[in-house]
């Protein structure tokens, strides 16, 4: 079949390598808007069943070669005092704070994209700009941004939370946060030089009243290390989470402006951290928002990965679902004898998505909140716990108090599908 995959980060080449796996003759295009393959971004995560879809592609000893070298999380309080540590588990059935399988983002979107190279057709600096499914023999025409046009057996949208394709094929293009859930949460991720006074590869969590918290991850460049500024904010508070959202929205300058404002009085390694926002040359910042879309298939266009199903790095899962997600679509694609059952292919494959992305997705509302206090009373009692947690070495009582399915043990068999005969 012609198959069309919009995104080149890691859900777009995991895919393309289990459709070819089920059937080598597919012709497929893969489409990135970037100029060139963004191996860029912060460190995440291999959990649960992604981490058996990894070794079955046969790269798992690829991604832990590539390891970003954290061994646990501390959290500290003002002085800089771990009153909380919590190594990684060792156990790829049950993961603690650090996953066994914590790589950069741009380490595993390459490592990926390797498994496919040459294999596939690639268009970079490039987007579908519209589409249109012809009724009369299901084939989908397709017009990019750089005005190519070609038709395809099924359009696949692996282009992330803000996914163009999903808002066409919803009829939502005018209201792009129409299945967004939303949870008051910002986070500015960046590189920055390491600060000398932070030895270790461990990472450290503070939080500060008002809903504010600083991370600091090691970096596989000792020189080097990765910041998390957070920032939760209560619902009713509108006036600020409009101006978190239009600073967004105009770039990654303003975005930095309100961070230094609004974090000025942060104690700990404030000052440092703040400063690394002036030595940064990878920067990026994001809204914590769910995506819930109501199908994962519209006719012959499916949504996977964070265009269909985003959980928010609050899960620890979202890397996780893409993977998974790939895995089973293009199992049930390849299940297929002929194009034409290309509907009841992607109607399978929400069937199986749909429920367990769901269940991944749900976190209570109220937990970000607990998790980021907003009074010294409310820290001092998100501290008594985290050190209870810490002190009793029950790790999974964490899952349990937040619904993160990133702390339990599997609960997700990866369905069995067989390769067609070349």
């Amino acid at each position: 079949m012609d198959i069309l995959i919009s995104g080149i980060g890691v859900t777009g080449p995991t895919l393309a390598y289990w459709l070819l796996q089920h059937d080598p003759s597919h012709r497929i295009t893969l489409v990135e808007r970037s100029p060139d393959l963004r191996a860029s971004g912060q460190s995440i995560d291999i959990r649960q069943a992604a981490v058996d879809v990894v070794r079955r592609m046969g790269i798992i000893d690829k991604v832990k070669a590539h390891g970003t070298t954290e061994a646990g999380i501390d959290f500290v309080d003002e002085s800089g005092k771990a009153f909380a540590s919590f190594p990684a588990s060792g156990n790829d059935e049950e993961q603690s704070f650090t996953s066994e399988y914590e790589i950069l983002r741009g380490d595993l979107v390459k490592i990926l994209y390797e498994t496919v190279d040459g294999r596939v057709k690639t268009v970079f600096g490039a987007k579908v700009e519209r589409y249109h499914e012809r009724k009369e023999d299901g084939k989908v025409d397709v017009t990019l941004s750089n005005g190519a046009e070609a038709e395809y057996d099924v359009v696949i949208a692996a282009d992330g939370q803000s996914s163009r394709i999903r808002n066409m094929a919803l009829g939502t293009v005018d209201n792009p946060r129409a299945h967004y859930r939303a949870f008051n949460n910002y986070v500015a991720y960046y590189t920055m030089p390491a600060i000398p006074s932070l030895p270790g590869n461990f990472a450290r969590w503070y939080n500060a009243p008002g809903g504010k918290a600083f991370m600091i991850r090691p970096d596989p460049n000792p020189k080097l290390c990765r910041a998390n500024i957070i920032r939760q904010l209560w619902p009713g508070d509108t006036k600020t989470n409009e101006r978190y959202r239009e600073a967004l929205a105009a770039g990654p300058e303003e975005y930095k402006r309100i961070l230094r404002e609004d974090y000025a009085d942060i104690s700990w390694a404030a000052k440092d951290i703040l400063a690394g926002l002036d030595e940064s040359d990878e920067f990026y910042a994001s809204e914590s928002a769910q995506v819930q879309a109501p199908t994962l298939a519209v006719g012959r266009i499916a949504f996977v990965g964070d265009a269909g199903y985003c959980p928010t790095p609050l899960t620890g899962m979202g890397t996780s679902l893409a993977l998974i997600g790939a895995y089973i679509l293009a199992g049930e694609i390849g299940s297929i004898t002929h194009s034409s059952d290309v509907p009841s292919a992607l109607s399978a494959y929400n069937d199986i998505m749909l429920p367990y992305s769901r269940r991944v997705q749900a976190i209570p509302l109220a937990v970000p909140r607990l998790l980021n206090p907003q009074t010294w009373l409310a820290l001092r009692l998100v501290r008594a716990v985290v050190w209870f947690i810490y002190a009793t070495g029950v790790v999974p009582l964490i899952g349990r108090i937040t619904g993160a399915s990133s702390f339990s043990k599997k609960d997700f068999v990866l369905p069995e599908y067989t390769k067609k005969k070349e």
